[in-house]
């Protein structure tokens, strides 16, 4: 129809990873691990990264936050934040809580750098620690406390920085199911109230799958991202999620074959959702 104008209503993207290439190098001989990384990520999504242990998912969070430097390539954060608050807060496969240091003491920790006066490090930590279900475990150390509120401090220690976007290293991995599960379904609930972006790093399926709404794969050698899947199932799902359900009715034997031999997957067109 003559004059009207199509208007892109996608949001700007939080994040841009372009061209991402890292090489480890060992004894004068370098490795690439990746190879051409590049995707978005958008205000408000929770992106899982996938693939088979070894692959570089970790490699890629830490180029992203700046923890490895790449061979090549560009990491874009267009956050804006707020004053008080950090571009991007980090969760760790361990929580690293530093035991001289109480729970809250331990929350406020990333808060030193960031807020001057003592009250309002206090009052966000402890904010952190609601959002996370520990106020009352405020004044504990953190030998006193199980895996599964360890790591919910280590996110406590993350939220508290108000971040735009928050990265997350296979943080609930050494957890078992049940813990697990209840931290999957607390970071649901925090990502809804905060609409923080959130990168993921994960090789279980059922967690991306459950989580997601959107999904990399990265497999081959070096790697590189070989699919994406975009989930639009809304929250709550049922967990053990079919991958026929999630995309299309021959995903899950393909998922299955990746996983198997992650190395021999084909790189395919990741510029438009599958």
């Amino acid at each position: 129809m003559a004059g009207v104008k199509r208007v892109n209503t996608r949001p700007r993207a939080i994040l841009r990873v372009e061209d991402l290439s890292f090489s480890f190098r060992r004894e004068g001989i370098s490795t690439l691990v990746l190879d051409g990384v590049s995707f978005d990520v958008y205000p408000g999504e929770l992106l899982c990264l996938v693939g088979p242990s070894g692959v570089g998912k970790s490699t890629a969070l830490r180029a992203i936050a700046g923890l490895a430097r790449p061979d090549r390539g560009n990491v874009v954060l267009e956050t804006f934040p707020q004053d008080g608050a950090r571009d991007f807060g980090f969760v760790f496969q361990d929580p690293r809580l530093l035991p001289w240091r109480r729970v809250v003491a331990n929350v406020e920790y990333g808060l030193e750098g960031l807020l001057r006066s003592k009250a309002e490090r206090r009052e966000r930590a402890m904010q952190a620690l609601e959002l996370v279900g520990l106020r009352d475990k405020a004044r504990n150390w953190p030998y006193q406390l199980s895996g599964g509120q360890k790591q919910r401090i280590g996110l406590a220690r993350a939220l508290a920085l108000h971040p735009a976007l928050l990265l997350m290293d296979e943080p609930f991995s050494a957890l078992d199911p049940a813990t697990r599960h209840g931290l999957q379904d607390e970071l649901l609930a925090i990502k809804a109230k905060s609409r923080t972006a959130i990168v993921f790093v994960t090789h279980d399926m059922d967690e991306a799958t459950y989580l997601a709404d959107r999904i990399l794969l990265l497999g081959g050698q070096p790697a590189s991202i070989v699919r994406q899947i975009r989930i639009d199932t809304a929250h709550p799902r049922q967990r053990r999620v079919q991958a026929s359900e999630a995309a299309d009715a021959s995903l899950e034997a393909e998922l299955h074959r990746f996983f198997k031999d992650g190395t021999n997957t084909k790189r395919k067109d990741v510029s438009s959702d599958n």
